[in-house]
């Protein structure tokens, strides 16, 4: 059911739960709730499809090699981000929960759920060791755009309620609680949202700028005391090198021509490196004019000739791999000294990369080289921009933003708690992929679904609704 506070607020008819944001995150627990008949209002900035007006809202400043611009990166409309989603789907891996204060299978209970949500096949995702250094993994594609799939839904329910071009100003908070919100529409009205239940679900950026906005609001304000934008990390996406080989033989130890695949556990712990995933589909070289030149370069510079004209079924592929950052305090999101159209601080990314980053895909990719030789199935040619210090750590973004208000158990460290309330506050909880400590190298979309599956569940099961 859509509504309008142009015309003024009355908190006795607005439900006890107020959720801002309408991506993923936002629009799964209203689902939800609205299941158990649990009434929620969402709060979305944006307009029913995305605009340029409403694009300038996410306009940001950057200082170091950060891939995009913010305005590029995110969607400022119903359905969230979800608009531009490439619908890549996977869980965490169990290893990846290391550094949380909850393990996978306290999300694996929500895979089905989840899955039915992002209309991908049900059930748990392969995962078969090729030996004991790299796996194949599967990958699932949601052709899931929030707004398309569920905005005829929510204006047609009568447990969710959801605004459009509304925006959160700020939150105000009085000793463990938050009393209200501040609200602007795109009309100019004004108006205050008191003593609700609050889910902050804006996306990994906006949720911390929200934050970070409400707290230089006040010195005193409890939210001064967390680590509000930091540990800030996102998913680098990089062509990294090719392979080239026999069909045949690559066949034999993939059991494919298209493959994705990952380190192990006992590989990553044993290497002290990062988690990546590496996508190859070999094509016969003559049908790709890419890989024809790569070998014409091995020949004339007298490397591999032997093997290259020997092997009659030669084929090859571009490596390409999207892995993990590790986590670092300096790596945040601040307030910008530019501003928004509505007079509010845009998000300033500092943001730089490290030499484990670069050193994990060099010593994933060497292993590999090296099983290619020791099985004949061929060779790894790695870019040489893996052993070079001296060049700019530069890669593609992968759209994901992750961190800044992170889950955990000690408050110095983390923003909010394993059931992810804010630390010292009673009723404000946040939802996304800013709260994920780590990363991992899936993308995050399904694991967002599936932890907002899970707070519904805490706050009716627990009965704080």
């Amino acid at each position: 059911m859509i509504v309008d506070f142009n015309s003024g607020t009355n908190d006795q008819e607005i439900p006890q739960v107020v959720i801002v944001g309408s991506g993923p995150a936002g629009i799964t627990l209203a689902l939800n709730l609205e299941k158990k008949n649990i009434k929620s209002l969402i709060i979305e900035a944006g307009e029913k499809e995305v605009s340029y007006r409403s694009q300038d809202f996410y306009k940001g400043e950057v200082i170091g090699l950060f891939p995009k611009n913010l305005d590029a990166l995110r969607l400022r409309q119903f359905g969230g981000t979800s608009g531009h989603w490439g619908g890549s789907c996977r869980t965490l891996d169990s290893y990846d929960f290391d550094k949380w204060p909850i393990k996978k299978n306290d999300l694996d209970k929500y895979l089905d759920e989840a899955c039915k949500i992002l209309d991908i096949k049900k059930g748990n995702y392969i995962d078969k060791e090729l030996d004991g250094d790299i796996k194949k993994i599967e990958w699932r594609t949601s052709p899931v755009r929030f707004y398309e799939k569920y905005y005829q839904h929510l204006l047609n329910s009568k447990y969710i309620y959801f605004t459009l071009n509304t925006s959160l100003l700020n939150f105000e908070i009085d000793n463990k609680k938050v009393t209200s919100i501040n609200c602007l529409t795109k009309n100019g009205k004004r108006f205050k949202i008191h003593k609700k239940l609050f889910v902050l679900a804006s996306g990994g950026i906006e949720n911390s700028r929200i934050l970070k906005w409400s707290a230089s609001k006040n010195n005193k304000n409890i939210l001064n005391k967390l680590p509000v934008g930091n540990y800030f990390m996102e998913h680098p996406w990089k062509t990294v090198g090719y392979a080239i080989g026999s069909e045949i033989e690559f066949n034999k130890f993939f059991k494919s021509s298209a493959v994705s695949f990952a380190p192990t556990k006992n590989f990553i712990k044993k290497n002290k490196i990062l988690n990546a995933n590496f996508m190859l589909k070999m094509e016969n070289k003559n049908q790709n004019q890419e890989l024809n030149n790569v070998c014409f370069e091995l020949n004339a510079k007298n490397q591999l000739i032997s093997f290259v004209e020997k092997t009659k079924d030669l084929c090859g592929s571009r490596i390409v791999s999207s892995w993990e950052q590790d986590p670092i305090y300096e790596n945040r999101i601040e307030l910008g000294k530019k501003k928004d159209p509505y007079g509010i601080p845009v998000p300033k990314i500092i943001y730089r990369k490290t030499k484990i980053m670069k050193e994990t895909i060099r010593i994933i990719l060497e292993n590999l080289g090296n099983k290619f030789i020791e099985k004949n199935i061929g060779r790894i040619a790695i870019e040489n921009f893996f052993y070079d210090d001296s060049k700019s750590f530069m890669t593609d973004a992968g759209y994901h933003h992750l961190g800044g208000t992170r889950m955990g158990d000690n408050p110095t460290e983390s923003v909010v708690d394993k059931n992810l309330k804010v630390h010292f506050l009673d009723n404000l909880y946040i939802l996304g992929s800013s709260v994920f400590p780590t990363g991992g190298h899936a993308n995050p979309t399904l694991s967002i679904v599936q932890l907002s599956l899970r707070l519904s569940d805490h706050l009716t099961m627990n009965k704080i609704l």
